[in-house]
């Protein structure tokens, strides 16, 4: 939903070009998570520790970007931009973010199998 408050600007003038953009990159940020989610799942061991792992640091990611667009402050450092230009950004954020959820659900599939330690208690 928060990805979907750019398109209220709308109503702020004449840029509804620019407000669907915002809004449709934004979400499409929050919801990375669920990629690996849907390529990986043949994997035997990934179970719901490969979901959390990879799902919540997508929404993070997505939420700070939104964070970072609405409130006009920088979250994100100038080195995550991949390219030049007005959505170098964007990409950086989102080519990271996926490695990020990717490795997120991987780990969760090693751990399930057994190849990391157990937690202490678990």
């Amino acid at each position: 939903m928060l990805g979907n408050l750019p398109l209220l600007s709308i109503y702020l003038g004449d840029k509804v070009g620019p407000a669907i953009i915002a809004a449709t990159t934004i979400s499409g940020t929050m919801v990375m998570g669920l990629a690996p989610i849907f390529l990986l799942s043949f994997l035997p061991s990934a179970g719901p520790l490969s979901f959390h792992l990879a799902f919540w640091p997508g929404f993070a990611i997505g939420v700070l970007r939104a964070i970072e667009t609405f409130a006009h402050v920088a979250v994100f450092p100038a080195w995550v931009a991949l390219g030049s230009g007005k959505f170098a950004l964007d990409l950086g954020v989102n080519v990271w973010g996926a490695a990020i959820c990717v490795a997120g659900f991987c780990l969760g599939a090693a751990w399930g199998k057994g190849k990391l330690p157990a937690l202490a208690g678990a």
